[in-house]
């Protein structure tokens, strides 16, 4: 292959005479290194061809990750949500409210001098700003031999906390009371959750 680029470079640069103006010796040779310029061409091609590996193209993909803090909740030692010393004479409710206030209705009535009510109290700590719900069951007193149903509701529904505090909510509730209870005293509990918006 050295050999034919230059004779074919000394070929070009002759001046042009028509057919005539090269032998036969000289169209040989020019012939045999177009020849050789050609096949050397194709054996190039292939050989490129053959190192060539199928298309491919690799790009760089992007992730992340938020990490919160985890949400907890904390029953304030000592709080309890109370619906006082009731009496009853037939069915009728006990409702205390997030405020502590509390109301009777029905046949149910409270005792005098004895009935302080009070709303439960719970501490929340949660990412800042981040907003979550409190929702708030339903649960059950009882004296051991017999129940008695009530519901609950959270001083606020949802909420979000600045940085560096904490919330500090009231669930109230309503007893229901269908007349028939026994005296006696009843406890219970019911569940209070928080969860991340």
């Amino acid at each position: 292959m050295k050999l034919v680029m230059p004779l074919l470079g000394r070929m070009l640069a002759m001046p042009s005479h028509g057919r005539s103006g090269l032998g036969r010796s000289g169209r040989a040779l020019a012939g045999f290194a177009l020849a050789g310029l050609t096949l050397s061409g194709l054996a190039l091609s292939g050989a490129a061809m053959a190192a060539t590996p199928g298309n491919s193209k690799t790009v760089t993909g992007t992730a992340n990750a938020t990490v919160v803090q985890p949400i907890a909740i904390t029953h304030n030692p000592g709080s309890v949500l109370s619906f006082g010393k009731v009496a009853i004479s037939g069915a009728g409710t006990v409702t205390v409210t997030v405020g502590s206030a509390g109301s009777t209705s029905g046949g149910a009535t409270f005792v005098a001098g004895g009935s302080a009510v009070s709303a439960d109290w719970f501490y929340v700590s949660a990412d800042p700003n981040r907003m979550f719900n409190i929702t708030t069951a339903p649960g059950t007193i009882s004296n051991g031999a017999r129940t008695i149903n009530f519901t609950t509701v959270p001083a606020v529904p949802a909420y979000s906390i600045p940085s560096g505090y904490i919330l500090y909510f009231a669930v109230g509730g309503t007893l229901s009371l269908t007349g028939t209870e026994p005296s006696g005293t009843y406890n219970g509990n019911y569940a209070v959750t928080v969860t991340y918006q």
